[in-house]
């Protein structure tokens, strides 16, 4: 991690693209609550306007600025002006996005943060691995669903196994949870397209196919379907499972 002097203006502020999209709210909130200063990043100006001063009134010693600008034409330029020692990009979907953002954070010696749950952005992200380090900054990709709680659930319980071969598992969305644009952005991106498995033994799956019902308890009964997504090249070589399949499902 970069070490940075107590007076260091940048040590107090983190830049949140998309900072009032449905992921970068619950971002900011959290942030703010914890009394942490951010700076709420976006194009428009009535939705940062909007939810600073939620933040506001319902913390009144939020520390909250906005910042209005397009990330793919003046990023670098608003990070010499805000100087922040941390971005949160949100700005999905990752299916469809470079690397320009972390690349210029780390130009700028600013660690970066994604919530990106792309199969190749996140896999492939180790590319900037050695521009990152020369620089001194975290780079850090997948900080979603998927590979970010999925692997944190496998090494809670990892301990009460001697080896998983196989895993079968899966997500659906609560009943009342927003669905941001960017989110079904990702979602249609892979519906009906080839999905490559972990292992040359099993066949073919397809996005939002091989469909099935899962029963929930207390919730009843969801229809899952496969998704593409990170886990499926990351966990087997982390932790030796031969086969995953994972699925998500729609209330």
């Amino acid at each position: 991690m970069l070490a940075m002097h107590k007076d260091d203006v940048r040590s107090k502020k983190i830049l949140i693209l998309g900072g009032y999209g449905t992921f970068g709210t619950r971002i900011s909130k959290t942030l703010a609550q914890l009394n942490l200063p951010i700076i709420i990043a976006g194009r428009n100006k009535t939705s940062a306007v909007s939810l600073r001063n939620i933040i506001e009134q319902q913390h009144v010693h939020a520390k909250v600025e906005i910042a209005i600008f397009d990330v793919d034409k003046s990023l670098s330029e608003q990070l010499e002006y805000l100087k922040p020692c941390v971005v949160i990009n949100t700005c999905g979907p990752f299916q469809f996005k470079h690397y320009a953002v972390a690349e210029i954070c780390i130009a700028h010696a600013i660690h970066y943060i994604d919530l990106s749950d792309a199969r190749n952005f996140v896999t492939q992200i180790t590319a900037l691995d050695a521009k990152a380090k020369a620089n001194k900054v975290a780079v850090i990709s997948g900080a979603s669903t998927v590979p970010g709680l999925s692997s944190a659930v496998l090494d809670h319980f990892k301990s009460q196994f001697k080896h998983i071969n196989s895993l079968v598992y899966g997500i659906t969305p609560g009943q009342k949870t927003a669905r941001g644009l960017a989110t079904t952005q990702a979602v249609l991106s892979y519906l009906g397209r080839p999905i490559k498995g972990n292992s040359e033994r099993y066949k073919m799956e397809y996005g939002w196919q091989q469909l099935y019902r899962q029963n929930y308890p207390d919730l009843g009964k969801r229809w899952m379907a496969s998704c593409e997504i990170p886990d499926l090249d990351l966990l087997p070589a982390k932790y030796g499972i031969q086969r995953i399949q994972f699925s998500a499902g729609m209330e």
